[in-house]
C-alpha cells in the first residue's frame, strides 16, 4: 500500500489515512527505501534466566505534530529475550487498523496501528503507544540491544521515518532495565 514493494507493518499507514476514499490518486507514495532504516535502541542489563522486561515504544514529541493517524515499526530482540507479550495502549481508539506479526526465530515483532482517516487525528506526541513484556529465556553473559527499525509515525500533515529529515526517530524505547553502554 506504500508502494515500496515490500508487504509490511507500515503499509497499515496508508490504508488508515486514505480510509473510506475511492480515488485512485488517494494512494500514498513511500519516501523511504525498500530496506528498513536502524532506529532507535536500548541495552539491557544481564538478568536471570525467567526475568521479565518491560519495553514501551513512545512517540517522539513533535514526530508529526501533535496530532497523528498511526505508527509502526519492527523490534528484533536477541536471542537471550523472547517475546512473552505485546499490548498496545488505547490511545488510538478502541477499533485501530491493526497488523501485529511475530518470529520467535527470527527474534522480530513487527507491528502497524493507524485510525480510520474520517475518525480523525489522536494527539499521540511523548504518549506510549505499545507495552512489549520481553523474557529472559537464555543465559546473558552481557548486555542485549533491543532495536527498533522502520519507525515510522504517520499524520495528516506527513510521515516521519527514522532516518530521515532532522535524524530523530519518531519512535523511542523506554525500559526500567536500560542502561547507557558505550
Amino acid at each position: 500500500a506504500n508502494g515500496d514493494g515490500t508487504i509490511n507493518q507500515n503499509d497499515l499507514l496508508p490504508i488508515g489515512t486514505f480510509y473510506g476514499q475511492t480515488k485512485p490518486s488517494s494512494k500514498a507514495q513511500s519516501t523511504e527505501p525498500a530496506t528498513a532504516q536502524a532506529g532507535p535502541s536500548i541495552q539491557v542489563r544481564p538478568l536471570p534466566v525467567g526475568t521479565t522486561v518491560p519495553v514501551h515504544i513512545r512517540v517522539a514529541d513533535g514526530a508529526v505534530g501533535r496530532a497523528a493517524l498511526g505508527w509502526a515499526a519492527s523490534l528484533k530482540t536477541p536471542s537471550t529475550l523472547t517475546v512473552k507479550s505485546a499490548t498496545p495502549t488505547s490511545v488510538l481508539g478502541d477499533n485501530p487498523i491493526a497488523l501485529k506479526r511475530h518470529d520467535e526465530e527470527a527474534g522480530t515483532l513487527a507491528m502497524g496501528y493507524t485510525r480510520r482517516a474520517p475518525n480523525g487525528t489522536v494527539p499521540i506526541a511523548g504518549e506510549k503507544v505499545m507495552k512489549v513484556v520481553l523474557k529472559v529465556k537464555a543465559p546473558m553473559k552481557s548486555h542485549a540491544r533491543i532495536r527498533l527499525s522502520g519507525a515510522t509515525v504517520s499524520g495528516r500533515s506527513g510521515t516521519k521515518t527514522a532516518g530521515s529529515g532532522d535524524g530523530r526517530a519518531p519512535l523511542q524505547l523506554e525500559s526500567p532495565y536500560a542502561e547507557n553502554v558505550p
